[in-house]
């Protein structure tokens, strides 16, 4: 996770976000050590997605990711992001079968909005795998609106106002 993130946000304040949980689950900051959990959690959920320990590693360093987890410690859902050039750039949500449709993602969209204001991070982009081009709806009922000029589905939304420093 980047130094930046990490000291914008500290223990009370993901206290304050677990206070409106969902069925008892637990949100909590991923750290560096939970690489390892998070690449099975990815590769269990997304088969082909070909997830390893060192890629994961890569986008906590170069980010972070938020982690849900039930009232039992498993995790049920993960949005991870990274630095880019103009924001952040979020991964798809994950999150296993067993929990689907229960606003989980939503409640990470929402967080990882919030961490975004709160970083003086103006914009977030979602880019989509081939195979999950049917998920644009979802995002954009969120407010997140193609990038045009890409071949690729990229959504982005701007998440700042005008009082962020540039």
């Amino acid at each position: 996770m980047s130094d930046s993130l990490g000291s914008n946000l500290n223990k009370q304040e993901v206290d304050a976000m677990n206070q409106h949980s969902y069925e008892a689950a637990r949100l909590h900051l991923a750290e560096i050590m939970d690489a390892h959990m998070l690449c099975d959690f990815y590769n269990h959920v997304e088969p082909n997605a070909g997830e390893t320990e060192t890629s994961m590693r890569q986008w906590l360093e170069g980010g972070g990711a938020l982690v849900v987890e039930n009232d039992g410690g498993n995790i049920v859902s993960i949005l991870r992001w990274r630095e880019c050039t103009d924001g952040w750039q979020l991964d798809h949500i994950v999150t296993s079968a067993n929990y689907h449709n229960r606003g989980y993602g939503r409640w990470l969209m929402t967080k990882v909005e919030a961490l975004a204001i709160q970083s003086n991070i103006a914009t977030l982009h979602v880019v989509l795998p081939k195979a999950q081009h049917d998920l644009e709806p979802y995002y954009a009922r969120m407010g997140y609106a193609r990038d045009d000029g890409t071949n690729e589905v990229t959504l982005s939304k701007h998440v700042g106002g005008t009082w962020q420093y540039h």
